[in-house]
């Protein structure tokens, strides 16, 4: 790592005047100016603006790293931020969210150098993510919210994925479903879901064969117009009488479709939404019963094990809970009998 004593031998001048040029705290001239800005350009150095502050404060500073390519930050990651913004409320922390000039590794390894932050957390955590590999390298203290599945890697907090879909399925079992249409996210061209959704979806399937429930996979799009497919297939004969919703946003929409059909949610038929329900706009309320983690809760966690001193507070896998909204009942003989 190119320090401010190698910017100053390259430049000829002393530490100081390094700090005074970058900084603007005193005037130099401008031929110095110029040389040492011409130094920093040609070492790469990143100036760490906050060494002398970090050094005497006692408050921390938490950057919190999302991915918005995929969700943004949708009304499930603003549940777990207000757990964050609660717990750094009550301990005089300060939690900011970060804009890189990039997505790449090097943008992402420049802005840990620049020691803004004491510590990162990361959202929207992938297997092997490659941000986790870059903070092991630098050495930078973090949590993840999330696994990525790395021996020896950084903390975590993370929801048991796999026990959501064996619970959302046991439930559906206990009102006597025997026929489930589980309907996940399509988000890439080769109907992949992310990681957290793939292993709900298949906990899910084999707790459906094991039970004896026969169950229907519909992967599709988080777009509005692929909601009339779901509402067609719970209008058909012999129709499934469970729908498993990963993808929260087009339940929604194909609930408010078999509506207009004379179907009745709770009632003609069931939904349970897997790991959260997310919504096209966060003010809008939830609608479904749901199994998942417990959001605000995992958040608070999470700004613990940032701020907590080493291995003071350990990594944690939270079981899910179920939250009854109603919308779960024993099936009839079929929607499809009953739609118009």
């Amino acid at each position: 790592m190119v320090t401010r004593q190698d910017v100053a031998r390259a430049a000829g001048v002393s530490p100081s005047t390094v700090s005074y040029v970058l900084s603007g705290r005193r005037p130099t001239s401008a031929a110095t100016r110029e040389r040492v800005l011409a130094t920093v350009e040609a070492l790469g150095y990143v100036p760490n603006a906050t060494a002398s502050a970090l050094a005497s404060r006692s408050a921390h500073t938490i950057g919190l790293h999302t991915i918005p390519a995929v969700y943004g930050v949708d009304s499930i990651a603003t549940e777990y931020i207000a757990g964050m913004h609660s717990e750094v409320q009550k301990v005089g922390a300060s939690l900011v969210l970060p804009f890189l000039t990039g997505s790449d590794s090097e943008a992402f390894r420049r802005f840990l150098r620049s020691r803004v932050v004491d510590t990162m957390i990361l959202m929207d955590v992938s297997t092997d993510d490659w941000r986790e590999q870059v903070m092991l390298e630098e050495h930078f203290p973090g949590v993840m919210l999330g696994l990525t599945g790395r021996c020896g890697g950084l903390p975590y907090v993370e929801s048991d994925f796999a026990a959501v879909g064996r619970m959302a399925v046991a439930e559906g079992a206990k009102y006597g479903h025997r026929n489930a249409l589980l309907l996940t996210r399509d988000v890439a061209t080769d109907g992949s879901v992310p990681r957290t959704g793939r292993t709900i979806a298949t906990s899910a399937i084999a707790a459906c064969r094991e039970s004896g429930i026969s169950v229907r996979e519909m992967c599709v799009p988080t777009h509005p117009s692929y909601a009339l497919d779901v509402a067609d297939c719970l209008c058909q004969q012999d129709a499934p009488t469970l729908l498993l919703a990963e993808n929260g946003e087009i339940a929604a929409v194909a609930v408010a479709i078999l509506k207009d059909r004379g179907l009745a949610l709770g009632v003609d038929y069931s939904v349970i939404a897997l790991g959260g329900e997310a919504r096209f706009h966060p003010y809008i309320p939830p609608m479904f019963t749901e199994v998942s983690g417990p959001r605000k809760e995992m958040g608070a966690y999470t700004i613990r094990l940032a701020l907590a001193p080493h291995k003071a507070v350990r990594s944690k896998m939270y079981p899910p809970l179920l939250i009854d909204r109603g919308t779960l009942t024993k099936p009839k003989l079929g929607p499809g009998a009953e739609c118009n």
